[in-house]
């Protein structure tokens, strides 16, 4: 009875795996047959962005999701904001940071806020994504001191005049004022 049963098994698996196969076969043979022109492949999508870059490029997907949702649930310091606008009068802002890293993720938005809380120029923002190893793009990167991301750098007149890297030690407004004020002010990483 056993081997009645065991031998009825293997015909039907094998019975079934072969119009399986049938059906699939005739199911692509006729898409094939109907699909008149192949349509082009989707362009794919970055994963990451590498280089100088638009701010805008963080407001579409996939990075749309992380940065406009950190941008909105931001709270600024409303009460930083006149002492950071005065501050930011001369100043450029370099961005460093990587679409792949949550740091970045999380204060990149925060910063951009309270930039524009404090009605700065963007033609004073620059933005650089970067990869990993944090060296990448070179002509970006190369003599910048770049280790952790994001590093904001701020520079006066050409010269730097302080960076918050990765996270800000107080808080971003708090720590961008001792920074435009020229008070002593250590980054989180800094000795």
């Amino acid at each position: 009875m056993k081997k009645a049963y065991l031998l009825a098994l293997l015909v039907s698996v094998f019975t079934s795996c072969s119009s399986t196969k049938n059906i699939t076969e005739n199911k692509t043979t006729q898409e094939t047959k109907i699909t008149a022109t192949p349509e082009k492949p989707a362009p794919k999508q970055k994963t990451m962005l590498l280089g100088k870059e638009d701010r805008s490029a963080l407001e579409v997907a996939p990075f749309d999701t992380w940065y406009n949702r950190g941008y909105t649930s931001y709270t600024v310091k409303e009460d930083k904001i006149a002492d950071i606008t005065k501050g930011l009068k001369g100043v450029t802002v370099s961005t460093y940071m990587g679409t792949w890293c949550g740091d970045s993720k999380r204060e990149t938005p925060r910063m951009f806020k309270i930039l524009d809380q404090a009605k700065f120029k963007e033609k004073d923002l620059e933005l650089i994504t970067v990869d990993r190893s944090k060296q990448n793009p070179k002509e970006y990167t190369e003599g910048k001191n770049i280790k952790r991301v994001p590093t904001f750098i701020f520079k006066k007149d050409g010269k730097e005049i302080g960076r918050i890297v990765e996270r800000p030690v107080e808080s971003l407004e708090e720590d961008m004022i001792k920074i435009l004020n020229g008070t002593p002010y250590k980054h989180a990483y800094e000795n």
